[in-house]
């Protein structure tokens, strides 16, 4: 196998399985000659899991487990491999991961506040933003289909608890706003220079196919508002991509 040629998705605690679906489809279709392999916690405390790696993505899900189980050596691992020159995706809860701190749902009872290791972004991601206090680890009270910038044109893509990242554009010199919420103007997507490499990191659930989403009456509805957009959803997806020094 060539050097670099294969993608890690993070599944482990913590990890939504829906989401390690959503984020694997999409990996095949836009990164067909890859190899993508799941890893565990275990393993990215071993720095030679990276040797053939290209891409990490940390998909959506509860991102305090991902602390726990990281914290240390393995958030080192990670860090050591962006800034040669590798590169991490982070959705969801794996955008919060990327950045320096914390705040989830302020005021109710899921609120996280704390500091976060890898620091890709440096200031804070924020949330929830839409359906503040209806966010459920165990169910799509919180869903919805949320208006993101892209070329200016709106693109409607899932949100479920999803951050924002405060601030931003404080910081120029590392951090690219690649998208913002519509009806808010805070940043939904974020590019982050990282020594050699690159994060990118989403509020949003930019991967979720909506042929693809469960089927319910709250879904129906989140879905029939993605389908509407869904060709500029797969043009922002390729943007978001091309921002990575990958080849293939």
């Amino acid at each position: 196998m060539d050097q670099k040629k294969t993608i890690i998705i993070y599944v482990d605690k913590g990890v939504s399985a829906f989401s390690v679906i959503q984020t694997k489809r999409m990996l095949k279709q836009f990164y067909p000659d890859f190899q993508i392999l799941a890893k565990n916690h275990k393993k990215l405390l071993k720095k030679e899991v990276f040797d053939t790696c290209a891409l990490l993505v940390v998909p959506g899900g509860l991102d305090v487990p991902y602390d726990r189980a990281l914290r240390g050596e393995g958030n080192q691992n990670i860090v050591d491999f962006v800034n040669a020159g590798g590169n991490y995706l982070g959705i969801c809860a794996g955008g919060y991961y990327g950045a320096a701190s914390i705040l989830f749902e302020k005021g109710y009872p899921l609120e996280v506040s704390e500091e976060r290791e890898l620091k890709f972004f440096p200031g804070k991601a924020v949330g929830t933003l839409v359906n503040q206090g209806l966010f459920s680890y165990d169910s799509e009270a919180g869903a919805a289909a949320v208006a993101v910038d892209f070329m200016g044109q709106q693109v409607h893509a899932y949100y479920n608890g999803g951050c924002y990242f405060d601030l931003a554009e404080k910081y120029p010199e590392t951090v690219k706003i690649l998208s913002h919420y519509s009806e808010y103007n805070k940043a939904a997507i974020v590019a982050c220079k990282v020594g050699h490499g690159m994060a990118i990191l989403s509020g949003i659930h930019f991967e979720y196919d909506p042929d693809h989403l469960l089927e319910n009456q709250h879904s129906s509805q989140i879905k029939q508002r993605i389908q509407e957009t869904n060709e500029t959803r797969v043009g922002l997806i390729k943007s978001i991509l091309g921002h990575f020094n990958i080849n293939g």
